[in-house]
């Protein structure tokens, strides 16, 4: 009960804490990212409870495993793509890349190295995962943990960068990263980078036809039901009759563009606040979440001797969403600033 509590109060701090929205941002983009860090700090979460062989269910956590591995980092690069060129025309090349070493490259450094002196420090014995020294000196182009995402998207950024000068060099990068996804598995450039530069380039595709005519496509009632039952459907056809990488690669952007259209129905009526939220501190979520939820596993299993599951998922869950977010704020009102 104790801990629970606590887990509440944390989430407590986490609403104090989160009512500085501000009003200049772009509310379905936040949506987006709040759909999208959800689905990544459950599947991280719960899945660290599966593997530590607490409570019984496997299958529904493979079930939901399957699904949303299939669109859920996918849409993070897609979001990115989408305001890459805009970012680019904003400042000179130098202003740009030193703005993403900054944003991308520090934080992936900074905090694989945090995560790395923690599981030496303290062995993660209770979700089975392992580290060596050899692991954290290849970290400049093998990325561990969850890290890899920030190592792909700096990839994807100093591309685009490189072949933004004219449309021609664009479509070039864009036929590149199309024959990366169909080759992914026979053309290895950088592990989990193949299939997801394509996810980026489509993301500046769909703000360069028209963002207006992205905005009117995205907010209609007929592409949020019309992408829903495409993947529906679609899913239903990879999962039991027939599954390819072209399949798979429409399953992935159907789901995307049901997220995002379902993102500005969200906005235009500010439904979901708690979404909203997560959506503006997906970052530091992002970053801490993973180590956070695992604090709470083994707090749980090795001082409380708790094995429950359904103690640890809830418990789990607030404090990797709570904690990351009162972290981030500490964080700024003292000289830690630099974690973030």
């Amino acid at each position: 009960m104790g801990l629970l509590s606590l887990s509440f109060l944390l989430l407590c701090c986490f609403f104090i804490m989160s009512e500085d929205i501000q009003q200049n941002r772009l509310l379905w983009v936040d949506y987006s990212k709040g759909i999208g860090i959800s689905l990544v700090v459950i599947q991280h979460i719960v899945g660290g409870i599966n593997r530590s062989n607490i409570g019984s269910f496997h299958e529904m956590y493979s079930i939901y495993n399957n699904i949303v591995e299939m669109f859920h980092m996918e849409l993070f690069f897609f979001l990115s793509g989408m305001f890459v060129l805009q970012s680019i025309k904003k400042r000179c090349w130098a202003s740009f890349l030193a703005d993403k070493i900054r944003t991308i490259l520090y934080p992936y450094f900074l905090w694989s190295l945090i995560y790395a002196f923690v599981f030496f420090l303290i062995p993660n014995t209770s979700n089975r995962l392992t580290l060596n020294a050899i692991d954290v000196v290849q970290i400049w182009h093998q990325p561990i943990f969850h890290f890899w995402f920030l190592h792909s998207l700096f990839v994807c950024q100093f591309l685009f960068l490189l072949f933004s000068r004219n449309k021609s060099s664009r479509l070039f990068l864009l036929a590149i990263s199309l024959m990366l996804y169909v080759f992914s598995k026979e053309m290895i450039v950088i592990e989990m980078f193949n299939d997801y530069l394509l996810f980026f380039m489509l993301g500046f595709v769909f703000q360069e036809l028209n963002s207006d005519r992205c905005d009117l496509l995205f907010n209609s009632t007929r592409c949020l039901v019309g992408s829903l039952l495409v993947w529906a459907v679609l899913y239903y056809i990879t999962l039991f009759y027939y599954s390819s990488f072209a399949i798979n690669f429409f399953v992935s952007i159907s789901a995307i563009i049901f997220v995002i259209s379902l993102s500005f129905a969200l906005a235009s009526k500010k439904r979901f606040p708690i979404i909203l939220t997560l959506g503006m501190y997906s970052f530091p979520i992002y970053l801490v979440h993973y180590l956070a939820g695992t604090a709470a596993r083994n707090i749980l299993l090795k001082l409380l001797h708790v094995s429950s599951s359904w103690i640890h998922i809830p418990v789990g869950l607030i404090v990797a969403f709570a904690v990351p977010v009162i972290i981030y704020h500490l964080s700024q009102k003292t000289k830690l600033r630099f974690l973030f």
